[in-house]
Protein backbone atom coordinates (compact mmCIF):
# COMPACT_ATOMS: atom_id res chain seq x y z
CA UNK A 1 0.00 0.00 0.00
CA UNK A 2 3.20 2.68 0.53
CA UNK A 3 3.85 2.05 -3.19
CA UNK A 4 0.28 2.73 -4.47
CA UNK A 5 -0.08 5.60 -1.95
CA UNK A 6 3.58 6.99 -3.49
CA UNK A 7 2.35 6.54 -7.02
CA UNK A 8 -1.09 7.89 -6.45
CA UNK A 9 0.03 10.81 -4.20
CA UNK A 10 -2.34 10.07 -2.05
CA UNK A 11 -1.48 9.11 2.00
CA UNK A 12 -2.66 5.48 3.10
CA UNK A 13 -5.23 6.99 5.20
CA UNK A 14 -7.34 7.71 2.50
CA UNK A 15 -6.60 4.78 0.23
CA UNK A 16 -7.79 2.46 3.64
CA UNK A 17 -10.33 5.07 4.22
CA UNK A 18 -11.97 4.54 0.35
CA UNK A 19 -11.75 0.94 -0.20
CA UNK A 20 -11.19 -0.35 3.86
CA UNK A 21 -8.71 -2.90 3.10
CA UNK A 22 -6.40 -4.35 0.97
CA UNK A 23 -8.51 -7.42 -0.17
CA UNK A 24 -11.33 -4.72 -1.38
CA UNK A 25 -8.98 -2.86 -2.95
CA UNK A 26 -7.95 -5.58 -5.08
CA UNK A 27 -10.70 -6.63 -6.18
CA UNK A 28 -12.09 -2.99 -6.91
CA UNK A 29 -8.88 -2.96 -9.01
CA UNK A 30 -9.28 -6.35 -11.19
CA UNK A 31 -12.93 -5.96 -11.69
CA UNK A 32 -11.74 -1.79 -12.79
CA UNK A 33 -9.34 -4.36 -15.28
CA UNK A 34 -11.74 -6.47 -16.35
CA UNK A 35 -14.28 -3.99 -17.20
CA UNK A 36 -11.93 -1.65 -19.00
CA UNK A 37 -11.24 -5.07 -21.04
CA UNK A 38 -14.65 -6.20 -21.55
CA UNK A 39 -16.17 -2.57 -22.56
CA UNK A 40 -13.19 -1.91 -25.40
CA UNK A 41 -14.09 -5.63 -26.47
CA UNK A 42 -17.53 -5.11 -26.79
CA UNK A 43 -17.47 -2.35 -28.61
CA UNK A 44 -16.72 -3.86 -31.94
CA UNK A 45 -17.25 -7.61 -30.79
CA UNK A 46 -21.14 -6.45 -30.87
CA UNK A 47 -20.70 -4.75 -34.48
CA UNK A 48 -21.97 -5.45 -38.02
CA UNK A 49 -17.76 -5.70 -39.18
CA UNK A 50 -16.42 -8.80 -40.39
CA UNK A 51 -15.92 -11.67 -38.58
CA UNK A 52 -12.20 -12.30 -39.62
CA UNK A 53 -12.16 -8.12 -37.98
CA UNK A 54 -12.78 -9.02 -34.92
CA UNK A 55 -10.89 -12.14 -34.59
CA UNK A 56 -7.53 -9.62 -35.33
CA UNK A 57 -9.16 -7.05 -33.01
CA UNK A 58 -9.58 -9.54 -30.13
CA UNK A 59 -6.46 -11.22 -30.55
CA UNK A 60 -4.25 -7.49 -30.64
CA UNK A 61 -6.58 -6.31 -27.21
CA UNK A 62 -5.60 -9.45 -25.50
CA UNK A 63 -2.20 -9.73 -26.55
CA UNK A 64 -1.77 -5.97 -25.26
CA UNK A 65 -3.49 -6.64 -21.81
CA UNK A 66 -1.50 -9.28 -21.25
CA UNK A 67 2.07 -7.32 -22.76
CA UNK A 68 0.71 -4.78 -20.18
CA UNK A 69 1.07 -7.14 -17.21
CA UNK A 70 -2.73 -6.71 -16.53
CA UNK A 71 -3.42 -10.48 -16.90
CA UNK A 72 -0.31 -11.48 -14.47
CA UNK A 73 -1.07 -8.82 -11.97
CA UNK A 74 -4.70 -10.53 -11.61
CA UNK A 75 -3.56 -13.99 -11.29
CA UNK A 76 -1.22 -12.95 -8.93
CA UNK A 77 -3.59 -10.97 -6.77
CA UNK A 78 -6.13 -13.75 -6.91
CA UNK A 79 -3.48 -15.98 -5.35
CA UNK A 80 -3.98 -13.86 -2.17
CA UNK A 81 -8.27 -13.33 -2.46
CA UNK A 82 -10.63 -15.43 -2.95
CA UNK A 83 -12.95 -12.81 -4.04
CA UNK A 84 -10.40 -11.68 -6.82
CA UNK A 85 -10.03 -15.80 -7.69
CA UNK A 86 -13.68 -15.68 -8.22
CA UNK A 87 -12.97 -12.65 -10.91
CA UNK A 88 -10.26 -14.25 -12.62
CA UNK A 89 -11.72 -17.68 -12.93
CA UNK A 90 -14.89 -15.75 -14.32
CA UNK A 91 -12.43 -13.82 -16.95
CA UNK A 92 -11.00 -16.81 -17.87
CA UNK A 93 -14.59 -18.28 -18.89
CA UNK A 94 -15.07 -15.03 -20.82
CA UNK A 95 -12.14 -15.24 -22.67
CA UNK A 96 -12.39 -18.82 -24.01
CA UNK A 97 -16.01 -18.63 -24.26
CA UNK A 98 -15.63 -15.56 -26.71
CA UNK A 99 -12.61 -17.40 -28.88
CA UNK A 100 -14.97 -20.53 -29.18
CA UNK A 101 -17.80 -18.22 -30.16
CA UNK A 102 -15.82 -16.24 -33.04
CA UNK A 103 -14.44 -19.69 -34.33
CA UNK A 104 -17.75 -20.85 -35.00
CA UNK A 105 -19.01 -17.88 -36.17
CA UNK A 106 -15.82 -17.85 -38.96
CA UNK A 107 -16.59 -21.77 -39.56
CA UNK A 108 -20.13 -20.87 -40.29
CA UNK A 109 -19.37 -17.87 -42.89
CA UNK A 110 -17.05 -20.50 -44.38
CA UNK A 111 -14.01 -18.75 -43.38
CA UNK A 112 -12.53 -21.37 -41.45
CA UNK A 113 -12.33 -25.06 -41.89
CA UNK A 114 -14.35 -27.18 -39.89
CA UNK A 115 -12.47 -30.51 -38.29
CA UNK A 116 -12.78 -33.52 -36.30
CA UNK A 117 -11.28 -34.51 -33.22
Amino acid sequence: MDDIAKYTRASKVTIYKYFGDKESFYKVLVQSLVNDFNADIDAFIDSTVLTTYKMIQFTERYTQFINLGKLSLIKDLAEFNDEVAEIYESFKEQVRQLIRNLIIKAQSEGLLKQIRM
